[in-house]
């Protein structure tokens, strides 16, 4: 039987006894709710960590889901580099279509072309194409397929731009105490599942790894990208023979996310948000059949969710005393989530390298209720 990954998550402050042998193997990787013990361990050895490397203040990178338009966060990423002051970011998170950005952004500047290539992909641009074709298809088959569309132009994408090489190069970064998390949904338990990208790619350089590591984080990327619905769920393992895991997009928990850090002095330092799609609702005539108006739909419900979550973390930073950057495409440019034809995501990418930074406002969003307490 295929050898267990060493766990990630080691005993609070030297206690005496290890913990017991992991019953899931993907437990060494991920963060699950209702686990406040683990969570706990992981903050702490995240802690210690950073004061060993003597680093206090967080710089935090979140990137929101947004389907095709997260060709936009991708030129955010070059725009940034460019501009003469990108800095190193200890905290990169991802939903979605950010979670493909992740990994390169965490990378660094010099992972900037890579990470142009892969979002500009011509491979990508077969989603929009066999989504019409099951636009077509649409009718009492449709109830009995997992999915409308094929993610098979997704799938060779990231096989393509998810190498050995990112790998090492984010395994590089998790030693140096960075943190690399991307969220999916488990459809099983209809929970979120943080996963920390780090640990899976630093346990690709093991000798009893066989690749494992790589599949994964390559799994992962794809689940956290899969639309539920619009692309069949991901299945992911970590051995052959065990039964896997189905996982989805992890924007249906939450359009973006934060690292659980808790009320620790980690808290303090600065925020900057990428979303990948217009904040605010935008006019379109003519929306008629199934198909498009649940499309439809599921925009106007992400859009909502993303404006309440941000209006949420304004509040929170401003009450911390957390310096926060929103940038988000702007109101008046086309933004389709199911657009992934190479012009238009080309127009976006380029509309993305051409924001100012450190972090362009975005647009005053209505008042929110105030929430009664904020974690």
């Amino acid at each position: 039987m295929p050898a267990q990954p060493a766990p990630l998550f080691e005993p609070i402050a030297r206690q005496r006894a290890r913990p017991q042998p992991l019953a899931n193997p993907l437990d060494a990787f991920r963060l699950l709710a209702g686990q406040a013990g683990r969570l706990q361990a992981w903050r702490q050895q995240w802690a210690d960590r950073r004061a060993a490397v003597g680093s206090a203040v967080l710089t935090t990178l979140a990137l929101s889901c947004g389907g095709a338009n997260g060709a936009f966060g991708a030129g955010v990423m070059l725009g940034w580099s460019r501009s003469g002051r990108p800095p190193t970011f200890d905290v990169v998170t991802g939903v979605s279509a950010g979670a493909l950005i992740a990994p390169f952004a965490f990378a660094g500047p010099a992972w900037d072309e890579p990470l142009r290539l892969a979002s500009l992909d011509p491979r990508l641009s077969g989603l929009s194409e066999r989504s019409a074709a099951a636009r077509l298809r649409c009718g009492l088959g449709a109830l009995f397929r997992s999915s409308l569309a094929d993610a098979t132009p997704l799938l060779r994408a990231i096989r393509a731009h998810v190498d050995g090489r990112l790998l090492k190069a984010v395994a590089a970064g998790h030693d140096e105490g960075r943190r690399l998390l991307v969220n999916t949904t488990h459809l099983d338990t209809h929970e979120p599942v943080t996963w920390d990208l780090g640990a899976i790619a630093s346990a690709a350089s093991r000798p009893v790894d066989h690749g494992r590591a790589l599949r994964l984080f390559r799994s992962v990327l794809a689940a956290s990208a899969s639309v539920p619905g619009v692309f069949p769920p991901t299945p992911i393992r970590w051995d052959a023979d065990r039964r896997a895991e189905l996982h989805v997009d992890g924007c249906v928990n939450a359009p973006f996310f934060l690292a659980p850090r808790g009320r620790s002095p980690l808290a303090e330092g600065e925020v900057h948000l990428v979303v990948n799609g217009v904040l605010h609702p935008q006019r379109q005539v003519g929306c008629q059949g199934v198909i498009p108006t649940l499309l439809r739909a599921l925009d106007t419900s992400g859009r909502a969710a993303l404006r309440s979550r941000v209006a949420v973390l304004e509040l929170m930073a401003e009450r911390q005393a957390i310096a926060f950057t929103c940038t988000s495409i702007p109101d008046e440019a086309p933004a389709d989530p199911y657009d992934f034809g190479i012009e238009q995501r080309q127009r976006l990418f380029a509309l993305g390298a051409a924001q100012t930074f450190p972090g362009q406002a975005a647009a005053p969003i209505p008042a929110q209720p105030r929430p009664a307490r904020l974690d």
